[in-house]
């Protein structure tokens, strides 16, 4: 009987987390998340070793301006995401 419980129990709590990761779409975050973070790593190993575009003189200026576009970008996605209604939501 006890194991009856605790097998219920379990199963109610995965239905829980799943319905919070789902609700809370937490792997589309962290999956844009992570694409960013790959892609400032690129740039700072690209700037670090002067390669191409970062062999000119206004090399940092550059870097400056490539870093800034890829924060940009990762912030309008995540405000748009969530201002997003969530698909259950009643939207009027």
């Amino acid at each position: 009987m006890t194991n009856e419980i605790a097998i219920g129990v379990f199963g109610v709590v995965v239905a829980v987390i799943a319905s919070l990761l789902a609700l809370l779409r937490l792997q589309e975050h962290w999956i844009s998340y992570r694409a960013t973070a790959e892609a400032l790593k690129t740039e700072k190993f690209v700037f670090l070793t002067q390669t191409q575009p970062y062999d000119k003189e206004d090399a940092f200026h550059l870097l400056v301006q490539r870093v800034e576009a890829l924060l940009s970008k990762e912030y309008t996605e995540w405000m748009q995401a969530m201002m997003k209604p969530s698909k259950g939501e009643n939207t009027l």
